[in-house]
């Protein structure tokens, strides 16, 4: 599996992985758009501004996507995402720890943030796997029904 930069070209298969406007908004926040085309989707993951990514396999399929970004000191990991034939494989892991490599470089920190829906299980349990602890967030959690999660260095 390649860490590669999300390009237009991999929005399509993106976009197939969600299909109705809770699971879209619980995995984008709640000012992403459903339903969305090409363009407002493209538009609000804000690929030109938030350092994105996707997952590549070997038949070089989109199988993972996620985002970095520097937020209260930390890398903070956002919009994490496994495509729905991929799921309970392991990308998950493969996906969080490069996204972590690769964040930690871009952002100068030495540790990694997220927030997860509360009701996600499947998801906290991959983020603690991947040696991520429940924190206390530095003020208010932007998002409702949401965690903080904190892998320190």
């Amino acid at each position: 599996m390649n860490l590669v930069a999300a390009s237009e070209a991999h929005l399509a298969t993106i976009m197939n992985w969600f299909d109705d406007a809770q699971s879209t908004k619980e995995w984008a926040g709640p000012q992403f758009p459903y339903p969305y085309d090409r363009t407002s989707f493209k538009d609000s993951l804000s690929l030109d501004k938030i350092a994105s990514y996707v997952l590549i396999n070997e038949d070089e399929e989109c199988v993972a996507f996620g985002q970095v970004c520097e937020r209260v000191g930390r890398c903070h990991l956002g919009r994490l995402a496994v495509s729905p034939e991929n799921r309970g494989t392991g990308v998950a892991s493969i996906l969080i720890d490069s996204l972590i490599t690769r964040g930690l470089e871009l952002t100068h920190t030495k540790s990694a943030s997220l927030f997860v829906v509360t009701h996600n299980f499947s998801a906290i349990r991959a983020y603690e796997k991947a040696g991520f602890r429940f924190s206390a967030y530095p003020g208010t959690i932007p998002y409702d029904n949401c965690l903080y999660m904190l892998k320190p260095e």
